[in-house]
């Protein structure tokens, strides 16, 4: 999607005031008032889900997020956040055709079902993805950085911005 794209689709997002204030340099934090409590429980009624700790302290925090000079730019607010599916059938149904196992690659095999928390890149296909249906730590899930190239797999959201933070998404 990229940050001019975001601030024309979505103007009166306060995320799209910050995507303005990037592109013409006068950006001095890259995020927007937290979200409240009931707009994240309403986003979980919406995708059926319950979002992981990590991410909702996130959300809390910051509703979204710019990140100028970035490969993936925008951390969605909670409002915009959906199935990886919605948007991107041939992406999944691609990824789908390249399961040998389903068990095994289960996550590939639903790729239809992550939630996509990132906008679509302005350039190639790298997403980040929450796997709700699928934990390795207590109120978390799976997070994954997906690439046409590859997927790669984080125990949570944390641990995916805190590996991330020091390197080009």
């Amino acid at each position: 999607m990229g940050m001019q794209p975001f601030a024309e689709w979505y103007p009166d997002s306060p995320l799209a005031d910050v995507a303005r204030r990037a592109l013409t340099g006068t950006l001095d934090w890259c995020g927007v008032p937290g979200a409240s409590e009931q707009a994240i429980v309403d986003a979980e009624k919406r995708l059926g889900v319950r979002l992981p700790k990590s991410y909702r302290d996130f959300l809390k925090v910051s509703n979204g997020f710019a990140m100028p000079g970035r490969f993936i730019d925008i951390l969605l607010p909670v409002e915009l956040i959906r199935p990886f599916g919605q948007d991107n059938e041939e992406i999944v149904q691609i990824r789908r055709e390249l399961v040998v196992d389903p068990v095994v690659e289960a996550f590939e095999y639903h790729l239809d079902r992550a939630i996509q928390v990132s906008g679509t890149p302005q350039m190639g296909d790298d997403f980040i993805l929450l796997d709700t249906h699928h934990s390795t730590a207590l109120n978390e899930c799976d997070a994954h950085l997906y690439s046409r190239v590859d997927i790669d797999w984080y125990a949570s959201f944390a641990h995916l911005m805190a590996e991330k933070a020091t390197f080009n998404l």
